[in-house]
């Protein structure tokens, strides 16, 4: 979320009159009114820096819908740093979000990105406050199906690829299951596939299903292998 902050204002600097982490409290009160239709202009008005922003964050867009994606997923991404950062500081007691030495790599300069991009310094304290509270141990007591579509605008796939990582180190894998979806969009599931995971956790956790809600297990995607 921050990355993809920095690298879009570098690109598109003149949208947000403010950084990372000097968002105005009531910044939220011109989202709908200026910053939303100046995201909405300032993607398709500049192909190039959209496909260098996108190239260098690795964010996701439709193939079928490249500009439209686009401006779908920098309204989801940038949203929560006008509504999301100032909550995070203030219950963090503090910046998390460091980026001072990362390396943004994909655009037609990366000299001159590194050199222009934002860089934010995080705090001690928010820092040790997200390890223990955000943080994800892996280690779990009961069967979790997750279902997440490999083109998600707001939480990328590689998310579930690291709670994959945890899982496994905790131990806990044969309680995992994976189910990725081959879609673009957030929670972007087909009531079929919703129930089709709830049918396979039932099963999972040694519980009987019913003939009609059987039926849709196999509308499910294969559980994630590592060949996708």
């Amino acid at each position: 979320l921050g990355d993809f902050r920095v690298v879009f204002d570098y690109f598109f600097p003149n949208l947000f009159p403010f950084g990372v982490a000097d968002v105005p409290p009531d910044a939220f009160e011109d989202w709908e009114s200026i910053y939303v239709p100046a995201i909405m202009q300032a993607i398709p008005g500049d192909p190039v820096a959209t496909a260098q922003l996108f190239n260098v964050t690795s964010a996701a867009q439709d193939p079928d819908d490249l500009t439209g994606s686009a401006i779908t997923t920098a309204l989801g991404v940038l949203r929560y740093s006008i509504f999301g950062i100032n909550d995070l500081i203030a219950t963090a007691d503090g910046m998390p979000y460091d980026n001072r030495f990362a390396l943004y790599l994909g655009s037609e300069d990366d000299v001159a990105l590194n050199r222009g991009v934002e860089r934010v310094k995080s705090d001690r304290r928010a820092r040790r406050y997200m390890r223990r509270f955000y943080q994800t141990t892996g280690h779990l007591r009961r069967s979790l199906v997750t279902l997440h579509t490999l083109r998600d605008p707001v939480v990328p796939f590689t998310h579930e690829l690291l709670y994959l990582s945890s899982v496994t180190l905790s131990g806990h894998l044969d309680k995992f299951t994976l189910l990725p979806v081959k879609r673009y969009g957030h929670c972007n599931f087909t009531a079929e596939e919703v129930l089709g995971a709830f049918a396979l956790l039932v099963v999972r956790s040694g519980g009987d299903v019913d003939a009609h809600l059987a039926d849709y297990l196999p509308s499910l995607p294969q559980p994630y292998s590592g060949d996708e």
